[in-house]
């Protein structure tokens, strides 16, 4: 949730505290992105990036030599 100005910013306040729906869906989406930037995801994620990207240095040496 994100507001451009002010008045925009002062509105979705004022939803999230009268709309108990609209709180609810911020919440979880709140909840599903704290999750997926946690360290312990974070970590995992680049884990992945860099031993994918280890794997295709290693591929280009091997194909180097042949």
């Amino acid at each position: 949730i994100k507001g451009t100005n002010n008045e925009e910013f002062i509105s979705i306040l004022k939803q999230l505290k009268d709309d108990p729906d609209f709180y609810l869906k911020a919440k979880n989406i709140s909840i599903e992105l704290a999750k997926y930037y946690s360290v312990e995801n974070v970590t995992k994620l680049w884990e992945e990036y860099y031993s994918r990207i280890y794997q295709k240095y290693q591929n280009r040496i091997k194909n180097k030599k042949k």
